[in-house]
């Protein structure tokens, strides 16, 4: 039986009414007066509380001011109060300790002044697994900020729903814009403490900002970070999810990227033993593979923004087993395939297909993710996706190597100016299966290609194949880039690497161009002379250091060179092309992946 105790305390200027009721509970009957302050703590010492609860606090129609003190509960917290002159307000702190679970429910979403919501949140359990459960919508001050001093996971509502975030039934919402709103949190997926559970609403600020969003499910964190870019003032929605909410992913869940990795530096040969196609053609990739969970952001104001970049980071149980066709096969590109979506579209934005590719993916080399991004945000590490402008739900995929195929491994694609009369294209292929034959595009920019002749495949061949055509319809001085449309007897395509050519101009003068720029792996260096020559070659790097020197002979038409990018880091760089009677010089640019 409970021994009730009531205890009622005054001052001069203003009255008091505090009734302390039962056990372990703390327990405010308030008058609903305008002039009544029913509990009014400051006095705040050291870190010590001013009010110390080994039990519950029931605000019950009164008015609990905390200014500027230390509220200590190490049970649960009720604040019912709505009317006018029945409130709680803080600019104080809450801290919720003790050796079993907490709960708060009645009002604690109010969003002006700090009425009706907590000012500064501490959570410092003695266990990692003990929580502050939300039976209702919990907002913190725009002030205010959420620090995990000890143990504790913060669960938006009062029993766990699993990796199932959309059916947690209430939300922690973060009225402070500062990243670092949130303290003390777990930094690595998979920690069972010091994270929260279920969904996280947050006031993110204007301008360049990184935050990070320690969310997760029932058994543990499943971390997300986002690093805004010029972004207006709006407020998100974060929580994991199911992969299965992601759906099917869009065209098939195909995308491209030439994986095949050259046995010299002047070879589209892939490696023997590679389970890929050769290098220079884009391989097509079936993404089968996805991790268990799935993350969801929700745009839930009227904010805009511009883009953004987002880090995912699974625990180890929610991971994939990402594939690594050089590990595979010893002889391949070593990269981990593994590939971001935001709404079911891998890479999350449809604007930069490769034109001609069926289905109409892009080139993924800029979409795939970054095995590591600590750079971005400390303790995270995980995939990236970068450049979004839309928020949705995100997956993370791979693929297996038998879902890494191309119908036609080519062996080489050349062309070359015959005679300074036409441009010849020809390529040989290495194997076919099942292909239909080969569309020929031509671009005059390297960007915008059309289709000029086609030319019948060998069908399915081990043998092999020479093929060429005559291009006619040049003009001299003008750069032509060609690029190869394989297709399959069923309709899929795929795209070779850009070639290009140029027939002289008559006055007999040298020309030299430079593609691709941005420099990749197979950027070549061509010289159109009507004669002979000797080429002093030159890179420069951005502070004007010599990096890169070689001589080389020229023959009369065109000469193709290849420059060596693959030690390069990312910058500017200068090349400088000397003749016997000219010159020659460009700015190159170098880009990561």
């Amino acid at each position: 039986m409970f021994n009730y105790s009531y205890i009622t305390l005054c001052c001069v200027l203003c009255s008091f009414a505090l009734v302390a009721r039962g056990q372990n509970e703390f327990y405010i009957q308030g008058d609903s007066l305008s002039s009544t302050i029913d509990v009014f703590l400051n006095g705040k010492l050291s870190n010590l509380p001013t009010l110390f609860i080994d039990g519950s606090l029931i605000n019950q129609g009164g008015k609990l001011i905390n200014d500027s003190s230390i509220l200590e509960i190490r049970s649960n917290f009720s604040n019912n109060s709505f009317a006018t002159n029945s409130f709680y307000q803080s600019s104080g702190i809450e801290k919720f300790s003790g050796s079993s679970n907490s709960k708060l429910t009645g009002n604690f979403s109010g969003d002006s002044a700090n009425f009706n919501q907590l000012h500064y949140l501490i959570l410092a359990k003695d266990s990692a697994r003990n929580s502050l459960d939300l039976a209702t919508p919990l907002h913190l001050h725009k002030n205010g900020s959420l620090n995990f001093e000890n143990f504790g996971i913060l669960r938006t509502d009062t029993l766990s729903h699993g990796k199932q975030g959309e059916l947690y039934a209430n939300y922690l919402f973060l009225q402070n814009s500062s990243n670092a709103a949130i303290m003390n949190h777990a930094l690595s997926s998979g920690d069972s403490s010091k994270y929260l559970e279920g969904r996280l609403h947050w006031k993110l600020a204007d301008g360049d900002s990184t935050y990070f969003l320690p969310i997760g499910g029932e058994e543990n964190m499943e971390a997300m970070a986002i690093q805004m870019k010029g972004a207006a003032m709006l407020s998100i929605e974060a929580y994991i999810s199911e992969a299965d909410n992601i759906g099917s992913l869009a065209e098939s869940g195909r995308v491209f990227h030439d994986i095949g990795t050259p046995l010299t530096s002047n070879s589209t040969i892939a490696s023997s033993g590679c389970s890929a196609g050769a290098d220079g053609i884009l391989d097509l990739i079936e993404l089968n593979l996805d991790a268990a969970i799935a993350w969801q952001i929700n745009n839930i104001s009227d904010g805009n923004w511009q883009t953004y970049d987002l880090i995912l980071s699974p625990s180890a149980q929610n991971q994939l087993n990402i594939f690594n066709p050089m590990l595979s096969s010893g002889n391949c590109e070593n990269i981990d395939l593994v590939y971001l979506s935001n709404n079911g579209i891998p890479g999350g934005n449809t604007s930069q297909y490769v034109s001609g590719v069926s289905p109409a993916w892009p080139n993924t080399s800029a979409y795939i993710a970054a095995p590591a991004v600590e750079h971005l945000i400390q303790g995270l590490s995980g995939s990236a996706l970068f450049n979004q402008t839309t928020f949705g739900i995100y997956g993370i995929h791979s693929t297996e190597a038998s879902n890494v195929t191309l119908p036609v491994e080519l062996l080489f694609l050349e062309a070359k100016a015959i005679q300074n009369e036409f441009i010849q294209l020809s390529w040989e292929t290495l194997s076919e299966i099942n292909n239909s034959g080969f569309e020929i595009l031509r671009s005059e920019d390297g960007i915008n290609f059309e289709s000029i002749a086609w030319k019948i495949g060998a069908g399915s061949s081990t043998s092999l194949q020479d093929y060429f055509i005559h291009d006619y319809e040049v003009e001299q001085g003008q750069v032509y880039y060609y690029r190869l449309k394989q297709i399959d007897f069923d309709g899929s395509a795929s795209l070779s690497a850009i070639v290009s050519a140029k027939l002289l101009v008559e006055n007999g003068s040298t020309q030299i161009w430079v593609y691709p720029n941005p420099i990749q792996a197979n950027t070549s260096i061509h010289i159109l002379s009507a004669q002979e020559d000797i080429a002093t070659l030159q890179l420069y790097d951005a502070l004007g250091k010599l990096i890169w020197q070689q001589e080389q002979s020229i023959k009369s038409g065109e000469t193709i060179l290849y420059l060596p990018t693959l030690h390069l880091a990312e910058g500017s760089y200068r090349l400088q092309v000397a003749l016997a009677k000219e010159s020659y010089s460009q700015q190159l640019l170098k880009l990561n992946k």
